[in-house]
């Protein structure tokens, strides 16, 4: 399978899996931020194609890629600030180590992923689906993980400080060791997830079913 290093409009470093995304949609990417943004306004109902995309370490904050498929792409260390993530397809995505703080990924697809010492500090990630995810030692203070689907995700030595979870999905869940205090968590379901060792101090958990709980 080929690589094509791309420079140029501040995407150098940049390897792109020709093969599996899109190439009209890659070449429109290594344009530059600006006209990639306008692209998508002029074309709302066009869902790109980067799936398999080696964006390792580029700057990518603020672009937007709403609804785009990225499925399994390598996004490592990847600076996507403030970016527009919704609806996104990045199912077994590599996301370790990436700056996702303020990006907007409402409803996007992440299972499987690995976002492992990720920063999502008020990251809105909610009725998004994290099941199986690896979340290990990932910043997510002050996150809106409202609703999501974070079944069988690793979120040990996570960093939930005032995080929403009210009606989040957490059966399986593994939060040992993790820094829940102040999070919300209410309505949210905690079958056999491990609490191990985690902080809840003023966390609050009005509405779940403790008893469910594996380990606290």
């Amino acid at each position: 399978m080929g690589k094509t290093q791309v420079t140029g409009c501040g995407l150098s470093r940049i390897f792109l899996l020709i093969s599996m995304a899109n190439p009209e949609h890659v070449d429109r990417l290594v344009q530059g931020l600006a006209p990639w943004n306008a692209w998508k306004i002029q074309h709302p109902d066009v869902k790109p194609d980067l799936s398999g995309a080696n964006l390792s370490e580029a700057t990518l904050s603020r672009v937007n890629l709403s609804q785009t498929d990225l499925g399994g792409a390598n996004l490592s260390q990847v600076d996507l600030s403030q970016a527009n993530l919704s609806g996104a397809y990045l199912s077994e995505v590599n996301l370790s180590g990436a700056n996702l703080s303020g990006a907007n990924l409402s409803g996007a697809n992440l299972s499987g992923a690995n976002i492992s010492d990720a920063n999502l500090s008020e990251t809105h990630l909610s009725s998004a689906n994290l099941s199986e995810s690896n979340l290990s030692g990932a910043n997510l203070t002050q996150t809106d993980l409202s609703g999501a689907d974070l079944s069988d995700a690793n979120l040990s030595r996570a960093n939930l400080n005032s995080a929403s979870l009210n009606a989040a999905n957490l059966t399986q869940t593994d939060l040992s060791g993790a820094d829940l205090s102040k999070a919300s968590l209410r309505q949210a379901d905690i079958r056999a997830a491990n609490f191990s060792k985690a902080d809840l101090s003023e966390t609050d958990l009005n509405g779940t079913d403790i008893l469910a709980v594996r380990s606290f």
